[in-house]
């Protein structure tokens, strides 16, 4: 990923934030999505397949869907961590948003598994607390949608 690579990804990014301010969600996760292929392009980790094309490996979560991480491709030096990251935690959340918390959590899920997403544990824990509330009470998700 060069330089140029980088700006564009951050100003999808922007793009994306706006969308999602605007509470255009179909255009929002579009554009989450294609941030997320870009990186995954990078890394050659595929959130659709979940199938590493350096490793070979992939696995299935609980939640019916097929993920996978390789932790040798995962964490790249040319990656852009800061919107990779922040594009990841948005889609978490524009899923949560949309009362799709399986989605959510499987997300949420991968991105912990991500050595370059430690910086941003607070914000992790955060949405992972919200989810798990909802989960519990799904009645708060009216008053957490307020505050979050």
């Amino acid at each position: 990923m060069d330089a140029a690579d980088g700006q564009r990804n951050q100003d999808l990014l922007r793009e994306a934030q706006g969308e999602y301010l605007r509470g255009n969600w179909i255009a929002a996760e579009a554009l989450l999505r294609q941030l997320v292929d870009n990186y995954s392009e990078v890394t050659g980790y595929s959130e659709v397949t979940g199938y590493s094309e350096v490793t070979g490996y992939s696995e299935v979560t609980g939640y019916s869907e097929v993920t996978g991480y390789s932790e040798v491709t995962a964490d790249r030096a040319d990656v852009d961590v800061s919107t990779d990251v922040g594009a990841r935690l948005m889609q978490v959340t524009l899923y949560r948003r949309t009362g799709r918390h399986r989605e959510a959590l499987g997300a949420l899920e991968r991105l912990e598994r991500l050595e370059r997403a430690a910086s941003w544990g607070f914000e992790i824990r955060q949405e992972r607390r919200r989810l798990i509330t909802i989960e519990r009470d799904p009645d708060s998700e009216d008053e957490i949608s307020r505050v979050a």
